[in-house]
């Protein structure tokens, strides 16, 4: 590079934080910008008094030497921990080698590592982008501008930036409209006293109505025994769209009494929209080179052995991080 040159992200989930990571240590300018008042997307963790819950991503492996080696450097950090070993269900543990690793204190404690020392603006929704003059310009009620850029929010979403403004290729238009997700209702159930869940204190199930039950006390995150993740599963969820998250906290706790053992004290229920990549992109990113570069990542975006997960996202914002570096330095 003979100037530094800008590269904006929009999404500060795990995507988009390592991309701006490895670029940063590259030498370029890079700013985030999140939707929300924090980052991490769907690695979050919920209070609710003195109880603690991870609402959405639960865990995550390393398979990659690359994600082996951060989650190596987290552990040295405190950061993350192992939770398990296995594979639990249904008071079953299917054997499978890889174990399976948490935030020490919730899922959030990885963004917040990973976002430190970035240039992040919290609390922006992208309203449009257009390239001007082979800038790319911003708008969310600020305005900021970029060289080049990476979208790491569900790809739908991303979508939504571009419509009655610039205009994507077709091609790129055919390519990404395919992917899609699956959505999710989590409620957040405390308990009165210890559940019955069997240790790890999680359960993957295939009852058609249930897709994860967790113990937040036994994870090693919350005070509080009892706190309580129900995950509903994707057809569910799906039956369910319309109803009040009132009364689909109600049906999950008490459909969930037999696996809970408890009487639930309270029960907050959260919607994820894009919970889960059912049809996926069959590579790490989706680049879009003119009039300015632009990249399409995240965890619909597949690399070879990573799937869909907290892992395939991460690797998903390092190959757009190196190909972008790539693309400025040839």
């Amino acid at each position: 590079m003979t100037k530094t040159l800008t590269v904006g992200i929009i999404g500060a989930g795990i995507c988009g934080l390592i991309a701006a990571q490895t670029l940063t240590k590259n030498g370029y300018e890079v700013w985030l910008l999140e939707q929300s008042p924090e980052v991490g997307g769907r690695m979050a963790t919920h209070r609710i008094g003195e109880a603690v819950f991870d609402s959405g991503a639960q865990f995550f492996t390393g398979r990659s030497p690359e994600f082996c080696a951060l989650i190596d450097e987290m552990q040295d950090a405190h950061v993350t921990r192992q939770w398990y070993c296995g594979y639990p269900s249904q008071n079953i543990c299917k054997d499978e080698s890889y174990p399976r690793f948490c935030g020490a204190q919730g899922m959030t404690d990885v963004p917040q590592y990973l976002a430190q020392e970035l240039t992040l603006h919290l609390n922006e929704t992208v309203q449009r982008i257009d390239c001007v003059d082979e800038k790319w310009r911003v708008a969310t009620g600020n305005v900021f501008w970029a060289d080049a850029l990476i979208l790491t929010p569900p790809v739908p979403q991303s979508l939504t930036f571009f419509k009655g403004n610039f205009v994507l290729p077709s091609i790129t238009w055919r390519a990404l409209d395919k992917i899609t997700y699956e959505p999710c209702w989590s409620v957040l159930a405390q308990l009165n006293g210890l559940s019955q869940i069997p240790a790890p204190g999680a359960l993957h199930l295939e009852d058609g109505m249930f897709s994860w039950i967790a113990d937040n006390h036994q994870k090693g995150i919350s005070p509080r025994p009892g706190s309580v993740t129900i995950h509903a599963s994707g057809d569910w969820t799906k039956e369910h769209l319309d109803q009040a998250p009132e009364a689909v906290a109600t049906l999950l706790v008490e459909a969930a009494q037999k696996y809970l053992g408890r009487t639930v004290i309270t029960a907050q229920a959260h919607y994820w929209r894009y919970a889960k990549p059912v049809v996926t992109h069959d590579a790490p990113f989706y680049y879009v080179g003119y009039p300015a570069p632009i990249f399409f990542a995240g965890d619909a975006f597949v690399s070879p052995g990573a799937g869909p997960r907290v892992e395939g996202a991460a690797l998903s914002g390092l190959a757009a991080a190196r190909a972008l570096n790539e693309l400025f330095n040839n």
